[in-house]
């Protein structure tokens, strides 16, 4: 769905034909391992600590907030997303 958006915000189609690259199944590992305890165990902590102080309705508004904080300068200095991302 990024990619379609970002395709029909640049006029560009070009997502369509791209290379297929296959990992090796140590480089998927480590990926997914990585992805997994990056964002699901800190969401996981932040959201069970600010449930203890708040709701947890907004215990997810705070950590939505936060993850936003950390990707937003990220996107647009277009480092460690897809390229030319629009906000």
């Amino acid at each position: 769905m990024t990619l379609s958006v970002k395709a029909l915000y640049h006029g560009d189609m070009s997502f369509l034909s791209f290379d297929v690259y296959i990992p090796t199944l140590k480089f998927t590992l480590f990926l997914l391992s990585w992805a997994f305890l990056g964002e699901v165990v800190w969401i996981g902590y932040a959201f069970r600590e600010l449930s203890k102080i708040t709701k947890p309705f907004y215990a997810t508004q705070i950590i939505g907030f936060v993850w936003s904080l950390w990707w937003l300068p990220l996107v647009y200095i277009n480092v460690g997303v897809i390229e030319d991302l629009p906000v």
